[in-house]
């Protein structure tokens, strides 16, 4: 969910009406660090769509959610990522964004993970540049997306002049 919050915020951020979210099951997370159940919990276009988020409902995805493999190999996965990478790069000669968890984002950068430790744990990639051409002030800022821990939150409120629980 993380991932279509960040893109759909991106796509809020920078005024864009026109671009959706795709959601694509081949750039998800390495399965073998997902829960067994993972097919019965995909969440699916339309309830995306209903919450308000920028999302493709008939986009067909390269990989089906029951197809989604349970288990996987680091190679499966690796493999899994190159296939998506090159199907997307053969169709289109449009711009894509790809918005995924670190160790995807790695994978697509020819980096390879040599261990499922090393991809759990592969929670940061550096960026190299962003360029944003168009100056545009959103309501919300871009921040959105992230992860807030309650410190972030308080510190936020604060600034907006709100009080917390148990402030007078």
């Amino acid at each position: 969910m993380a991932c279509v919050q960040t893109a759909s915020a991106m796509i809020d951020g920078m005024g864009n009406t026109f671009s959706m979210v795709y959601i694509e099951p081949a750039l998800a997370k390495w399965s073998t660090t997902l829960p067994t159940s993972i097919q019965r919990i995909w969440i699916q276009p339309e309830i995306y769509s209903e919450m308000g988020y920028h999302v493709a409902e008939t986009y067909h995805p390269m990989v089906k959610y029951e197809d989604f493999p349970e288990m996987e190999t680091a190679l499966e996965f690796e493999k899994r990522i190159a296939a998506f990478v090159d199907e997307a790069s053969d169709t289109t000669d449009k711009t894509i964004v790809f918005v995924a968890h670190s160790a995807v984002v790695s994978l697509i950068r020819n980096h390879k993970l040599s261990s499922a430790e090393e991809a759990a744990n592969n929670r940061f990639i550096p960026l190299d540049t962003v360029c944003i051409d168009i100056a545009t002030v959103s309501e919300n800022p871009l921040m959105q997306f992230t992860r807030i821990n309650n410190a972030m939150r308080r510190l936020a409120s604060n600034e907006a002049g709100m009080t917390g629980a148990g402030q007078a």
